[in-house]
């Protein structure tokens, strides 16, 4: 509630073009050829309607509804690998998508104190048997649930279950989110081809699974002092309003995001693109059905999101969001979390707003200026850990990197996964040429010759600038440049001095930071010198990557 309380004076307070309607679904699309223009909406009752024209409709549906209305392609369910392109996925596609949970948010009320719910509709105790330690017990119907003492030895204890979702809480109470997937509130269902009341007929049993788990927390596990919140949500049952879905429609896209571009994710020119990120590991929940095939997930490190992954391929005036985008069954199993997720819708209302700005379709919207956009509000495109949007050099890394010249190097790490650009380490010659060829193309055809005894060797700050020098045309110089502070000792050095000055080089040091043209230039120091002088990530680029 603290939560919606935020966004509401965020959009009250800050927004001033901004009208916000609740209570309405939408019913019907209005289209111009392939261009949506419109959408109709209707009251949840049934009694009211809201016709709203758009030039940008960006659908951020938990199934993807609008697009579907639209007449978009879209994905249900696992495609086979020929069409993913991944060799994990299955051989032939089927319609299975992951359970839902009907979230719910639990209250200590106090020792003494008596919460127990009446006992929901359909309470069967061994649906949530060996939820924890404590409640893996010999079930009614005499099977163990494929539980042996050895694999019970994971489970963890029921306080720790709670805790798995603990949430701060401003009362002093303490308040558990319950989204618990080992045999606790998952639930399969596929409301996507439902109607609008045959989900809710599906969603109350949803619901009803729920409170058992609620009731069977403080009943059999003796909780009875924890119950719903009576703080949080203002619906009936104090459940959320929606259940958390997650697998929708996967629009058919620009771009297919698919398990490869997060594990080599340079195979590609696709990272040129990115526009949000996520560090979550690919993560299924089927063990509500059990007629889903096995994928055994690799270990991913956190990754990207391409901008064409929010573009329909085609159809023009609408973007998708949310759970909506196109990628494979198989990194939805990562994009589906919530950070990324906030975080996609970002980049589509930056790319509302573009397209809007430039009068063109998003499909046809400068890459660059949505990414500029984007890291205008602080926010990462590439996921790289120790570089904060804090740092000086932040734009400089996140805009250099996005044209190749530095890369990040990814490492997996269970829950939260990374991505380092490693900014205070050095670069040997081999890696400043290879970084100076890819920063400068398009404005000298130079290269920058290594001899290969010491192409390993860290370069320093003076060659950097010598090579700069060099690939902007100018006369080499002979020798290493050698500074005394600021001052060349050589005359001849001169003109690559006033160079340095003329050219907003010196910005790279200009705040304090040690000028020595002995030392080994950094990683970050590189990239923001290359910004200054090259400005390589004015190249526009398709949504494919490409320059």
């Amino acid at each position: 509630h603290v939560g919606d309380s935020i966004w509401k004076a965020m959009a009250r307070n800050e927004e001033k073009f901004l009208t916000v309607r609740h209570g309405l679904r939408p019913i019907a699309v209005q289209k111009r050829g392939n261009t949506v223009t419109g959408v109709t909406f209707v009251s949840l009752d049934g009694t009211q309607t809201l016709q709203v024209t758009a030039k940008i409709t960006v659908d951020a549906t938990e199934l993807g509804d609008v697009s579907a209305l639209a007449g978009a392609a879209f994905d249900v369910g696992m495609e086979s690998r020929a069409i993913s392109g991944e060799s994990i996925a299955p051989a032939k596609a089927n319609g299975i998508i992951q359970d839902l949970t009907y979230a719910a948010v639990l209250k200590d009320y106090g020792n003494g104190a008596d919460r127990r719910i009446a006992k929901p509709i359909g309470y069967n105790p061994d649906d949530f048997n060996c939820c924890c330690k404590e409640a893996c017990l010999q079930p009614s119907n005499g099977q163990t649930n494929g539980k042996t003492p050895e694999n019970m030895a994971s489970l963890v204890d029921a306080q720790k279950m709670l805790d798995y979702a603990k949430l701060p809480s401003t009362s002093g109470a303490a308040k558990y989110m319950l989204n618990w997937p080992r045999h606790g509130n998952d639930y399969y269902l596929n409301a996507i081809p439902l109607s609008y009341e045959g989900r809710l007929k599906e969603y109350e049993r949803a619901k009803q699974h729920t409170l058992g788990f609620v009731y069977h927390i403080q009943t059999a596990l003796g909780f009875k002092h924890v119950g719903l919140a009576d703080d949080e949500f203002p619906t009936k049952d104090s459940l959320a309003f929606i259940p958390y879905h997650r697998e929708s429609r996967r629009t058919q896209g620009v771009v297919r995001m698919n398990v490869n571009h997060i594990l080599k994710p340079y195979n590609t020119a696709l990272y040129k693109t990115a526009i949000a990120v996520g560090d979550y590991p690919i993560d299924h929940h089927h063990a509500k059905n059990s007629q889903a095939p096995a994928i055994a997930f690799p270990a991913v490190p956190s990754f990207s999101v391409p901008l064409g992954c929010l573009i329909p391929k085609k159809m023009d005036g609408i973007i998708s969001a949310e759970k909506n985008i196109s990628v494979s069954n198989v990194v939805n199993g990562t994009t589906r979390l919530q950070p990324c997720v906030m975080l996609i819708g970002q980049a589509a209302g930056a790319l509302a707003a573009v397209s809007v700005r430039e009068g063109k379709p998003a499909r046809n919207v400068s890459v660059r200026s949505v990414q500029q956009t984007l890291l205008n509000a602080r926010c990462w495109l590439l996921p790289f850990l120790d570089v904060s949007p804090e740092s000086k050099y932040f734009q400089a890394v996140q805009r250099i990197s996005l044209t190749g010249a530095l890369k990040g190097t990814g490492v997996p790490n269970q829950w939260a996964n990374q991505t380092w650009f490693y900014p205070d380490s050095t670069v040997t010659l081999a890696e400043l040429q290879e970084a100076m060829a890819i920063a400068s193309r398009g404005t000298t055809k130079l290269t920058i010759t290594v001899k290969k005894n010491v192409a390993k060797r860290p370069a320093t700050i003076a060659e950097a600038i010598s090579a700069v020098w060099l690939l902007k045309g100018a006369p080499p110089m002979n020798g290493l440049m050698r500074f005394h502070g600021n001052i060349p000792i050589n005359a001849a050095w001169l003109p690559a001095y006033n160079y340095l000055i003329t050219t907003n080089t010196h910005v790279v040091w200009a705040d304090g930071d040690m000028f020595d043209a002995d030392r080994a230039i950094t990683r970050q120091e590189l990239a923001q010198l290359m910004h200054n002088v090259f400005h390589p990530f004015d190249r526009s680029v398709g949504l494919e990557g490409k320059e």
